[in-house]
């Protein structure tokens, strides 16, 4: 356990900050892996892996009401010193992470091919996208036991362990990607299949690593077996404190599942494009995305000390930060465009697919001007959270100190929505905790 309520708040979010940033960058290059090697399968395959891949944004939202509530719990319990709590909340969180990997394997066979099928551009890309969905299935279940265990751990200060934990994930899915999609070695390439298996692998591989690390050299929190007994009161607060943030990934999932079923009409190499681009400017946020992870840790810490004025300093910190590091990418994209050098390093299979981030170009620059304003947000989201802080404790609390003069405007692309969106969901994530905690002092009170 780490104490995050002591010492310079900029300090301790860069140093939680960069272990997750670099564990962040690895997840990334997890993707590119993949795609490196389904490129080398046709359009079709880019496609249909892509098209696929917008149903994790379905367990993004899921695993998020479980991190979010997760980790603004137990940075509470840490925070007030109560250890039991904490491995309480801990273990309620894993009893839902299995509950929710169930389902998901239970969804994914049942429903996930016709979904893929309805938006897929043509057979063959909806032939791949299932044949990778199906395979990638136990993985997206096993994220949900990763996130669990990961964010008990980033609540009591500790991030290191989940960032080793995602570098060995991809040197495993390096190893494993050209093995099962090309069949290098064994002469039996399973394609886009492969792909998704090899994701599933690694996964489980991290699942096991991190389940180890618990028992074998966390003391702090532990695997309980006898605090599985599901606590509904508990498990009340832990998704009602993740739904914001868990909701704002669902709406992309929605999005996203409409622009794919809009552009079909333009054929696999529109879809694998855009799945393409999408990934790229998702890379363009891992710095500001790092920086959101690390805030309700340190703020929800500061919160369950009763040290207020760090909780908002921890905001007022992380909006200056979020706000340099978009103005730095935005100029940086505006003086060196992509004109389409990655996807050429990727060696996708059409010229009239490298020739689309070309014309995205000016897109990224676009997405990341308003990205810059929308980072903002998560100080004015905190007009919400100053008034629940003022109710839950009677602090004086100004908010207009807490909402600087800037528009909360939507982010200028689909692709990077899932970064960009990180730092309001972070916002909304400790507005929630903050209405969590107003809710019991008024059920004590009475």
């Amino acid at each position: 356990m780490k104490d995050l309520t002591q010492g310079s708040v900029t300090r301790l979010l860069v140093a939680m900050a960069v272990p997750i940033a670099i564990g962040m960058l690895f997840q990334t290059l997890y993707f590119l892996v993949d795609l490196y090697f389904v490129a080398r399968l046709g359009e079709a395959a880019i496609a249909g892996v892509s098209t696929a891949g917008t149903i994790s944004f379905v367990i993004l939202a899921l695993t998020q009401m479980l991190g979010v509530g997760t980790v603004a719990l137990v940075s509470h319990a840490v925070g007030r010193k109560d250890q039991a709590e904490a491995n309480l909340v801990f273990n309620q969180s894993v009893l839902l992470s299995a509950i929710c990997g169930g389902l998901t394997l239970a969804a994914g066979f049942l429903v996930g091919g016709a979904y893929v099928r309805s938006v897929a551009a043509d057979p063959a890309a909806a032939a791949a996208g299932v044949a990778y969905l199906y395979w990638y299935t136990p993985g997206l279940a096993l994220q949900f036991a990763l996130v669990a265990m990961g964010s008990a751990l980033r609540g009591t200060g500790i991030v290191q362990p989940t960032m080793v934990v995602q570098m060995l994930t991809v040197i495993l899915n390096t190893v494993l990607a050209p093995v099962l999609i090309a069949g290098w070695g064994t002469h039996h390439p399973l394609g886009a299949a492969g792909a998704g298996l090899a994701s599933s692998i690694s996964v489980a591989f991290g699942v096991a690593f991190l389940w180890i690390y618990f028992l074998r050299l966390e003391h702090y929190v532990g695997l309980r077996p006898d605090q599985w007994r599901p606590r509904l009161p508990l498990i009340r607060r832990i998704l009602n404190v993740g739904l914001p943030a868990g909701g704002e990934f669902f709406m992309l999932f929605v999005i996203l599942g409409v622009i794919y079923w809009v552009i079909r009409g333009f054929g696999p190499a529109a879809q694998a494009g855009f799945g393409v681009g999408g990934r790229v400017m998702q890379a363009l946020f891992l710095p500001v995305m790092a920086i959101a992870f690390a805030v309700p840790a340190v703020a929800g810490q500061n919160f369950g000390a009763h040290r207020y004025a760090r909780v908002r300093e921890t905001f007022r910190r992380a909006a200056l930060l979020s706000s340099v590091l978009m103005l730095a990418i935005t100029v940086h994209r505006g003086l060196h465009p992509p004109a389409g050098r990655g996807s050429r390093r990727l060696n996708l299979p059409a010229r009239h697919l490298l020739e689309l981030p070309r014309h995205r170009a000016h897109f990224h620059l676009l997405g990341a001007v308003p990205g810059a304003r929308q980072h903002l947000a998560v100080a004015a989201e905190l007009g919400g959270t100053a008034a629940d802080l003022r109710a839950a404790r009677g602090v004086a609390v100004d908010p207009a100190a807490l909402h600087p003069d800037a528009g909360v405007v939507p982010v200028g692309g689909v692709g990077d929505a899932a970064g960009a969106d990180q730092p309001r969901a972070a916002a909304a994530g400790v507005a929630a905790q903050a209405r969590d905690a107003a809710g019991r002092d008024r059920r004590r009170t009475r």
